[in-house]
């Protein structure tokens, strides 16, 4: 179907991503419609009918409370349909990357932005009483502890600690939360995928990056408030397509027009070559390398080499390292390391 592939926007494994129960949203969302459909037919029958409108009216009351407990809600997502005549994904997607060989050889780009979280403040700081008195809402569900159990709650304890320090959350600590934030969506299920990658596809190269730059072209962040320092979520676009919501042009020499270059340059090399730095290619003054491929069962740590995407781009090993090894320790602990994310809800 396709030869390269492009993971901008997080992965698979995210908390809004992974598979739910559609099957139980389904139901609801139609007795929400036709209170009188009670039959697999008749539920059928009411959301094949219903009109646009009442659907997306309607599709955030349909979660249970504890998928509203979430950060981004998103109710109905990509099932598992191995039964299916023709099946579109017949594997959950932790199955898949940790089934060896299951990627065919396919290069795949991969990375995230500095400040991610950013863009998802809204809930955390207009709500501030649901996070004071549910921190465990903060826990990645592919940690294979139960929410409520005497380990989550001091899991949560640690977590507010880490991003808060010892005065705790507060909404008014914007820098954190976005931390928080980003780590939550984005950076932990992106390593996740990352190591799982290494160690099970090896057919499929891998290159990561961090987009780290802020400059007049990430033009997301100027639609929302409390803004910051950093890359939001999808600030990487403007350097990516000329945005017709927000016009810019910048000057040939400036940072931003360099950046702009640099990413153009890399992505379409990617789509032609497979490598966003092949060697012919003179006007990349530096060289973006390949995850390394790693034994599955190998006790070694895994390291990930990633491009630093900013004016003076260059390469280095493991993005916020620190707040990772936080978690790191926390995988071990409870799931014998990133290469075991749970598939439970909890």
């Amino acid at each position: 179907y396709f030869h390269k592939a492009i993971c901008q926007s997080s992965v698979a494994l995210a908390d809004y991503a992974v598979p739910n129960d559609s099957l139980g949203n389904s139901r609801r969302l139609a007795q929400l419609i036709n209170p009188a459909a009670t039959t697999d037919p008749e539920i059928l029958e009411t959301v094949r009918t219903a009109s646009a409108r009442q659907l997306a009216e309607l599709c955030d009351r349909t979660p249970a409370e504890e998928e509203k407990r979430g950060t981004i809600l998103m109710p109905f997502r990509p099932v598992v349909d191995r039964t299916a005549h023709n099946p579109i994904m017949p594997l959950h997607p932790i199955t898949a990357m940790r089934t060896p060989g299951h990627t065919p050889a396919i290069p795949l780009l991969l990375g995230y932005n500095d400040r991610e979280g950013g863009t998802f403040l809204t809930h955390i700081t207009k709500y501030p009483e649901l996070y004071r008195n549910d921190m465990e809402r903060m826990i990645p569900r592919t940690i294979d502890v139960r929410h409520g159990t005497p380990e989550a709650k001091a899991l949560a304890q640690d977590i507010e600690t880490l991003y808060y320090g010892r005065e705790g959350y507060s909404p008014r600590k914007i820098d954190e939360c976005a931390n928080l934030m980003s780590d939550f969506s984005f950076a932990i299920v992106m390593r996740i995928t990352a190591e799982l990658h290494a160690r099970y596809q090896h057919r499929s190269p891998l290159y990561f990056y961090r987009f780290e730059y802020d400059g007049e072209l990430n033009l997301y962040k100027k639609f929302l408030p409390s803004p910051i320092a950093g890359a939001y979520h999808a600030d990487e676009l403007g350097y990516l397509f000329r945005m017709r919501m927000n016009p810019k042009e910048v000057l040939p020499q400036s940072n931003e027009a360099r950046v702009r270059r640099y990413m153009c340059r890399m992505w379409t090399n990617f789509a032609r070559y497979g490598n966003p730095t092949p060697a012919h290619d003179e006007s990349l003054h530096f060289c973006w390398t390949p995850v390394p491929v790693m034994d599955p069962n190998s006790p070694e740590p895994f390291q990930l080499p990633y491009l630093r995407i900013n004016p003076e781009p260059q390469m280095a090993i493991d993005p916020d390292k620190e707040r990772m090894a936080f978690w790191q320790k926390v995988y071990d602990r409870f799931n014998g390391g990133f290469q075991h994310p749970t598939k439970a809800m909890h």
